[in-house]
This record gives C-alpha cells, structure tokens and sequence, in this order.
C-alpha cells in the first residue's frame, strides 16, 4: 500500500520536484523490501520441498565466507562480531548451500536487531557426532522481532531442520542455536 500510494503520488505530481524525488526514493526502499520478501519465501518453499544432498562441508571455510558476505551489512551498522570456533570443527556432513543461508539468516537477524556498538558473536563447540553453531547478541529486544524478522529465522529454522539437525532461538539473550 505504500508503494501503490507512493507511485499515485508521483503521477499526480506535474514538476519533478522534491516531492517526487522523495516518493522515487520510497518506491525504490520499498520494492526492495517486496524482492527480499518474495526471495525469502522462494527460499522458505525451497526449504520445505526440495530434497537435499549431504556431503562433507568444511565449517570454518563456511562459516568464514559467510560472515565475509555479511560483512557490509554489519560495518553499514556498526555492529562488531567475534568468531570462537572450536578445535574440533574439521568437517561436518549436510547441505552446504542449505547451512550457508542458515548461518547468514542468523547473523541477519542478529544484526538487524543490534544497535551501533553491539557485537554479535559466533562460536562452535563439537561433541561426539553434533555440531553447534551459536549465534549471540548482546541487543537489548525491547520491542521485540518485526514480521521481517520472524520470517528470517524461519528460513533458518526451515534450512536448519531440511538437514535433520536442531534449531532453538531465545530473544533474552539473543540466540540462536544451529
């Protein structure tokens, strides 16, 4: 609804004038916010649906390239992040596509509700045939998760739970467990 009126704002506007690049600026924010929207549910779909094929992933290698592509968005926020992974964490077998959009589903959860100065810390601990991924925030909810929100950690829960592993979330203190 805001795109539709800003859009019929535009056409009604005679000059190019500030008004129209205002609402320009608008459409574009929200058509972007509409892409991610509908990506996540293509994802969301994929997850539930398609079938998944496990194979050796290196978990650092993957943990590394995820927070590098996650990278921007954290420094765009001033948000830190600490990584501690364990001594253990050679190779562990699932989807590695799946696993990627879980961990950066996680980390884009965290960062969205962080403040400048937050830090969002990664670590991993093994134990005999179980791998976990934590991801902590040291954010304040005071208003809770938005819709956006809510719908990213589905599809990190979805990606997470395709593969047979766990997945728990608790707001206070911001975690996520994979």
């Amino acid at each position: 609804s805001i795109l539709r009126s800003a859009i019929a704002m535009m056409a009604l506007g005679k000059d190019g004038g500030t008004d129209n690049k205002r609402y320009m600026e608008l459409s574009v924010r929200q058509i972007e916010r509409t892409c991610e929207l509908f990506s996540s549910l293509q994802d969301l779909l994929a997850a539930k649906t398609a079938s998944f094929d496990s194979e050796p992933i290196d978990i650092a290698c993957l943990l590394s390239q995820t927070i590098e592509e996650c990278s921007q968005t954290l420094q765009e926020r001033g948000v830190g992040l600490t990584m501690d992974l364990s001594e253990s964490t050679d190779t562990v077998y699932g989807d590695p596509q799946r696993t990627r959009r879980a961990i950066a589903g996680a980390i884009e959860v965290a960062a969205a509700v962080s403040s400048t100065g937050d830090v969002i810390k990664i670590d991993t601990s093994a134990s005999e045939d179980v791998l976990e991924i934590s991801v902590e925030s040291t954010c304040r909810l005071d208003n809770g998760l938005k819709s956006s929100e809510r719908l990213h950690l589905s599809l990190t829960r979805a990606n997470i739970l395709s593969q047979r592993g766990q997945y728990q979330f608790t707001e206070e203190p911001f975690r996520i467990s994979l």
